[in-house]
């Protein structure tokens, strides 16, 4: 199942369950034993490469990764036989896989594992969706406001010199739709989400606005989620990708936040003096440095979830 295909309850439920978790990570209990964890990624930061061996951890299991030499010299075919393999010998499989060359075929890829799998598949990241990063700031979010209800959302571009998909924001773009929140895309015209994402955010609520400009806005109401994504269109030069964001290098978090009080919330690299302010950095308003612990308590939420919901349930 796609995990947005969830009902908003169940969305909001599986953000609850990672708030409880958060704050006790040993009162999780599962149905099912889970004694060894799988994890098959490719592509991905360092970052998404601890959240298995971490929520393993976490749950006195066992992990190991399946690493296959020469991924991409194999065919779908192959690669697909070689997972039912590995997957036949583990409890539950943590996945991710973004594509280099070709946008939209690492989310292919995710989809047909989960098809594959016998066992419950939770998808980290692919290129086009990144849920369990974008459910972590959405806990840290209502942890801090009790609620997620009359919160405007505003996902903002930020230069930065790395740039990753855009696969967190177009999660938190449907996520946030499907919740009924008010969400909006602050970004130059080249870092636009994919039409299809967008597209399918409007279908699930009226309150999804875009907001694209040259010049970064000072204006923010609610709560600021920033990133510095890359552009789709130019995923395959590096050069071109530097010199178009180089272009908005003054699209920059700073001193405004602290004193509008603004919630901020970022994920890695947050580059000072690059990316935002020192002094913003290190607000209380800067709920970051609770990002990976709520990533951790997001997927044992998701884990509990689809283990109540179904012995091989996948959520992708």
């Amino acid at each position: 199942m796609n995990l947005l295909d969830l009902s908003a309850e169940d969305l909001l439920h599986i953000l609850d369950m990672s708030i409880n978790i958060s704050k006790s990570p040993g009162s999780i209990t599962l149905p099912t034993s889970i004694r060894l964890i799988g994890s098959f990624l490719y592509g991905v930061d360092h970052w998404d490469r601890l959240l298995p061996p971490s929520v393993a951890g976490l749950l006195g299991s066992g992990h190991v990764p399946l690493e296959i030499p020469d991924i991409l010299r194999k065919s779908q075919n192959d690669l697909l036989f070689e997972f039912e393999m590995f997957s036949e010998a583990v409890d539950l499989i943590f996945a991710g896989f973004i594509d280099t060359e070709s946008f939209g075929a690492g989310r292919d890829l995710i989809s047909k594992l989960a098809e594959r799998s016998p066992v419950p598949f939770i998808s980290i990241r692919d290129d086009v969706y990144a849920h369990n990063s974008a459910l972590a700031h959405l806990a840290m979010i209502k942890e801090r406001l009790g609620t997620l209800s009359d919160t405007p959302i505003d996902i903002r571009w930020t230069y930065g010199s790395v740039l990753s998909p855009p696969n967190t924001m177009h999660s938190l773009l449907v996520i946030c739709a499907k919740l009924g929140l008010d969400v909006r895309v602050t970004c130059p015209p080249e870092f636009s989400p994919v039409r299809r994402v967008l597209r399918e955010a409007r279908c699930h609520s009226e309150n999804v606005a875009l907001s694209i400009s040259d010049e970064p806005s000072r204006n923010h109401n609610g709560v600021v989620i920033a990133f510095n994504w890359s552009p789709i269109g130019d995923r395959l030069s590096l050069e071109k990708i530097r010199d178009t964001a180089f272009k908005y290098r003054d699209w920059y978090i700073d001193d405004s936040f602290v004193v509008s009080h603004n919630l901020l919330s970022m994920e890695p690299p947050c580059e000072s003096e690059v990316s935002i302010d020192p002094l913003v950095q290190m607000s209380e308003y800067n709920l970051s440095r609770g990002w990976f612990k709520y990533r951790l308590s997001s997927a044992l939420a998701t884990v509990q979830f689809i283990l109540a919901m179904n012995r091989a349930g996948t959520l992708f």
